[in-house]
């Protein structure tokens, strides 16, 4: 029996050593870590590119500082997160001899509220993707103003020299020194933010009083020229004065009165004539001095070089209208009377007539 036993408790005690040899294994393999495939990290790159290309500009993404390379970019590299990330434009405008760079816009950022806004909040970290910080361009504009033959105007009769871009805006241009103008706005073109460049017309150049260019004829881009001419039209205007009836020369002296109200007197030389040059375009009115008579006032529309004769009555022509006028008028009233006789006599020669050809007409 007790044989019987033992072997029982043998074979009882291998079987709980198999099991737990085969069990212990299992457990094992169960308590190790596996590692999941979506939990493993991957870089993920933030681009900041500008428009135009700038090299230099700094920028801080989550308070790490960045600098764009020659191209104009800065790349920001980070494993994917769910976290929300900022990106500050530290440098938001830059100036070179050449140019000023001043920051418009964001494009790229996905919140429209922070397009205009210089730092940019809630990026996300779980793509790769592209942010654009968009500058315009300033340069600057040195104007030469010259006359149609290529001569320098007089800058000192200048009151005003005026611009228009093309978006409709207009600006005073000063006649010395450079000034800055914009000369490259950023814009969305398919779908896409390029630069823009501006392109100016000339308005007026106002110089005593009057426009002498053509509104919108003269243009320029400030992306391609700084330096531009701008040609205004000066014309001279010869005036003599003549006996309005006897065509005899009177007077020593013509004034002109410019369009700004301003008049210039300008004596008669041998030839009794004045000459005023380099005169803007516009209207002029024209009188002369010394003439002894009733001048005849003249405008005349200075569009080109012009030659005038202004007329003046003098004493002698009134006398002679006078002779001619007593004349005409007697003349006139001799006629008058001729025609009124002659009317007479035609009506009763007409009134005979008929009674003539009643008598006949009617028996007695």
């Amino acid at each position: 029996m007790r044989l019987v036993l033992r072997l029982c408790a043998a074979t009882l005690l291998s079987a709980v050593a198999m099991v737990g040899l085969t069990v212990a294994p299992a457990h094992a393999e169960a308590a190790a870590p596996r590692p999941h495939p979506h939990r493993k990290p991957w870089p993920i790159t933030v681009t900041v590119q500008t428009v135009p290309p700038l090299a230099g500009v700094r920028l801080e993404f989550d308070a790490t500082l960045l600098t764009t390379d020659g191209a104009g970019r800065a790349y920001y590299t980070r494993q994917h997160n769910f976290a929300a990330h900022t990106l500050s434009l530290v440098t938001t405008s830059l100036d070179l001899p050449d140019r000023h760079y001043t920051f418009t816009r964001w494009a790229g950022q996905r919140d429209p509220d922070q397009a205009f806004r210089p730092t940019l909040t809630g990026l996300p970290m779980r793509q790769n993707y592209t942010v654009t910080a968009a500058f315009a361009v300033q340069y600057p504009i040195s104007a030469a103003f010259v006359d149609q033959g290529g001569h320098p105007l007089d800058l000192t009769r200048v009151s005003s020299v005026t611009l228009r871009s093309d978006s409709g805006e207009l600006l005073t241009l000063p006649t010395s020194g450079p000034v800055w103008l914009a000369g490259q706005v950023p814009e969305y073109r398919d779908s896409t933010m390029v630069g823009n460049d501006v392109s100016y017309s000339l308005q007026s150049i106002m110089m005593n009083g009057t426009n002498i260019v053509d509104a919108g004829r003269q243009r320029f881009t400030p992306a391609s020229a700084t330096a531009v001419t701008f040609i205004g039209q000066l014309h001279t205007l010869t005036i003599d004065a003549a006996d309005a009836v006897y065509r005899g020369r009177v007077g020593d002296s013509a004034v002109v009165t410019y369009p700004d109200g301003n008049a210039r007197t300008v004596a008669f030389g041998p030839d009794h004539t004045a000459t005023l040059t380099n005169l803007p375009r516009g209207t002029y009115t024209v009188s002369v001095q010394g003439a002894h008579g009733i001048v005849m006032r003249q405008q005349v529309g200075l569009s080109k070089d012009r030659a005038l004769t202004v007329g003046v009555l003098t004493v002698r022509d009134v006398q002679t209208i006078v002779a001619v006028g007593g004349v005409l008028a007697a003349s006139m009233l001799l006629i008058g009377r001729l025609r009124r006789r002659t009317a007479a006599l035609l009506g009763r020669g007409l009134t005979r007539l008929r009674s003539r050809r009643w008598r006949e007409v009617v028996p007695r």
